[in-house]
């Protein structure tokens, strides 16, 4: 296989060629006039357009699926225009029930008839994947799933999601590492920082890229990218180590290596994680548990300096998402935020969870570190992993959420708390558009 290196000597060498070709021809005369839009002349690609159960709509050479069998060309089927474009024309026909599902994320069902509920009755269209098959079974039933979500009203399809698929791992853990040995097998994340060779992670994450989307896979929850700073932290193995510097550099070539320059067809979207920083933890314990939800930063200035580059550099390269930790942010650490983030004149920090923290996902994330994709939960965070706000329905959870910042929950296939929060009242349905 060709280094990173070689390959974009390649792009470079050929892309001056074809520039100087298409120069001369221009110069010739050979080109009077743009081509249709409707045309492939002219050296315009068109993208393969398949569809299963729905018809396709023919203008010129281009196709088109039809998603919602109308017989026409709306402006959310045609893939020539922008994202913007195509959202706007989107939202007025889906309604708030098919909103309110697009906002979960669930581990996919343990049947067929599981995951039909899934998409025809909860309008759920993230799934995530927790088993180890072939990548050719991976790629058998995402088609098949994708043609039950085509068949639907809007015909709006899945993304497939899951945590890293492609290292060296000995006993799978739900939830961190589910699968190996079925792709390309690579040292783990601690492995792959050892060798500290930038060149050597960017082939990596192009070649696990294009196994992921060969097998019908477009969402990666990962990586962890957060510095290692408490020895006893059980999860630091599925980190890069204690180097922000080395953990920034690697963070975006994973970026870029996995989603390319701009998200496209090709890309595996990233969920970089987990948001600022899961390893902080008092005494090093899990904060999947109640004794391990306190996020403490003994020394001042900690946050910055250790946890937060890793995490800009994945923002400046691009990354489609990011997971908030489980997290508490304890008042009783040394001061970490500037004062216009604190949470009141004598608090620093809410003492509530990432996913409910609006300090730290909307004000620090989005305000001044510029992110602009969305905030993905980690699991459980409106059930058994709730910190500091346990007391809430599950509707002022919601509530309280998508306040924060956050837009998609993760493990959770019941959209109805989420409905209920609309229908009383708590939630406006702009916030879900």
């Amino acid at each position: 296989s060709l280094s990173s290196k070689s390959k974009r000597l390649r792009k470079i060498v050929m892309g001056s060629f074809f520039t100087t070709i298409a120069t001369a021809s221009i110069a010739g005369g050979a080109i009077a006039a743009s081509p249709p839009d409707h045309s492939n002349a002219g050296g315009k690609k068109s993208p393969s357009v398949e569809a299963h159960v729905k018809p396709i709509i023919k203008i010129g050479q281009r196709e088109f699926k039809d998603l919602n069998a109308n017989g026409k060309l709306d402006k959310y089927e045609d893939w020539r225009l922008s994202t913007e474009k195509r959202v706007n024309d989107l939202l007025p026909r889906m309604s708030m029930e098919e909103k309110a599902g697009i906002m979960q994320i669930t581990s996919l069902g343990a049947n067929a008839d599981v995951v039909k509920d899934y998409i025809n009755n909860r309008n759920i269209r993230y799934m995530i994947i927790r088993d180890n098959p072939t990548a050719e079974e991976l790629e058998k039933r995402a088609n098949f799933y994708q043609e039950i979500a085509e068949a639907t009203q809007l015909g709006i399809p899945l993304v497939f999601t899951s945590n890293p698929r492609n290292h060296i791992n000995e006993q799978n853990q739900f939830g961190i590492s589910e699968a190996s040995g079925q792709f390309s097998t690579w040292p783990g994340t601690l492995g792959l920082a050892a060798t500290r060779d930038i060149d050597l992670i960017r082939d990596f994450a192009e070649i696990a890229r294009d196994e992921w989307r060969a097998s019908g896979i477009q969402k990666n929850y990962g990586y962890q990218i957060e510095t290692a700073t408490e020895p006893r932290w059980r999860r630091i193995s599925g980190t890069f180590g204690e180097d922000p510097k080395l953990n920034a550099k690697i963070a975006r070539e994973l970026v870029q290596g996995f989603q390319g320059k701009e998200l496209s067809s090709q890309s595996v979207a990233q969920t970089i994680k987990h948001f600022p920083g899961d390893g902080a933890v008092l005494n090093g314990l899990d904060p999947h548990n109640a004794e391990g939800q306190w996020a403490v930063y003994p020394t001042e200035g900690s946050l910055y300096k250790y946890q937060l580059p890793p995490f800009q550099a994945a923002i400046d390269a691009g990354a489609s998402s990011v997971m908030s930790y489980y997290n508490v942010p304890k008042n009783d650490s040394a001061v970490q935020l500037p004062k216009n983030l604190w949470y009141s004149e004598t608090q620093q920090f809410e003492e509530v969870a990432g996913a409910y923290n609006k300090k730290i996902i909307t004000d620090l994330l989005r305000g001044e570190m510029g992110f602009k994709g969305y905030v993905n939960s980690d699991s459980g965070v409106l059930t058994n992993r709730d910190w500091g706000v346990h007391d809430l329905s599950i509707e002022e959870k919601f509530a309280k959420a998508i306040d924060a910042g956050t837009n998609i929950f993760s493990d959770n296939n019941d959209p109805s708390g989420l409905i209920s929060a609309v229908n009383k009242g708590l939630v406006n349905e702009k916030d879900l558009d």
